[in-house]
């Protein structure tokens, strides 16, 4: 009897095309479109050199410590094949100044009595050219104070030991696979399709009270307990929406190609409990409230 109840509750389910359509087909249209919008996001986010200018003048030759901080940042020989932060032009201040106002550099830096930096529009890069400078000033101040108050102390050793700097945190991934914040929007979307076995669940309940739907008279007047009935319901609703689940996400990861990283056990493990929870909640929502069908609705959707 109890396996005859399961399979009748499983095509009652199965044939209830609206619900259907929304735990099921509705998550996997929003995963193609998520898909189609999102798939290139992370190629425009790349990181290109920041275009500058120096103006190459007598003051400039002299500054042999800048010379050697602005190539270790940028395009040169010392760097050959490496992934730089700035592509620097060395220019007259006419030519930079043209350069700037065509939008061919994002700012240059002219030594006129000391470091100058010459912008057209505040924005991303223009912050860090001069957040460079500012670090690159803060340093040559300190060794200069060092060096005023310790005239001793050997150069070369002491610019070395400033300019290697110690990172004290070390970064640990948690898996193997390359970060993406775009899968975000598709954990978010397998949580949208869990909790919305409620429905199922929501309408398990109503199927069995006699108020609600003719169905539920029939079942009272059955001589089968109504708390079996309702343990193979919920057990029936749990069995289809997993299974949405599972299908949504096979073809979240073979269809749509979506990397989850190498915690696939622990992804699985978090559907089960997702799903458990929203058909239970939708349960909890057709108990306790004492209304008719489209108030229990209104309440589970809007909850």
């Amino acid at each position: 009897m109890f396996f005859h109840n399961y399979i009748y509750r499983l095509k009652c389910i199965l044939r209830d095309r609206q619900t259907i359509f929304w735990t099921l087909l509705f998550p996997i249209i929003l995963a193609i479109l998520f898909n189609l919008s999102l798939k290139n996001i992370s190629s425009t986010e790349t990181f290109s050199k920041i275009k500058i200018g120096i103006v190459n003048n007598e003051e400039f030759s002299k500054e042999t410590v800048f010379k050697e901080a602005i190539s270790s940042v940028s395009n040169s020989d010392k760097n050959p094949g490496k992934s730089n932060l700035f592509d620097v032009k060395y220019t007259s201040k006419e030519e930079s100044e043209k350069l700037l106002q065509d939008n061919k550099i994002e700012g240059y830096i002219y030594f006129d009595n000391g470091l100058k930096l010459f912008v057209k529009k505040s924005g991303l890069n223009q912050t860090i050219i001069k957040s460079f400078l500012d670090d690159y000033k803060q340093t040559a101040s300190t060794i200069q104070t060092i060096i005023s108050r310790n005239p001793s102390v050997d150069h070369s050793k002491l610019i070395s030991s400033i300019s290697d700097r110690k990172d004290f945190l070390k970064e640990v991934q948690s898996s193997n696979s390359t970060p993406d914040t775009t899968v975000n929007y598709f954990y978010t979307l397998i949580a949208m399709a869990c909790l919305y076995g409620g429905f199922m669940g929501l309408n398990e309940v109503i199927a069995i009270q006699a108020d609600l739907s003719p169905q539920g008279a029939r079942v009272n007047v059955a001589p089968t307990h109504k708390l079996k009935v309702f343990v193979v319901s919920i057990m029936a609703a749990a069995t289809v929406s997993l299974s949405e689940i599972f299908i949504l996400l096979s073809f979240l990861t073979f269809i749509l190609k979506i990397n989850f990283g190498t915690q696939i056990g622990y992804i699985l493990l978090t559907c089960v409990v997702g799903t458990l929870t929203g058909v239970t909640f939708g349960t909890c929502i057709a108990s306790v409230v004492k209304a008719g069908e489209g108030v229990k609705v209104g309440l589970l959707i809007g909850i």
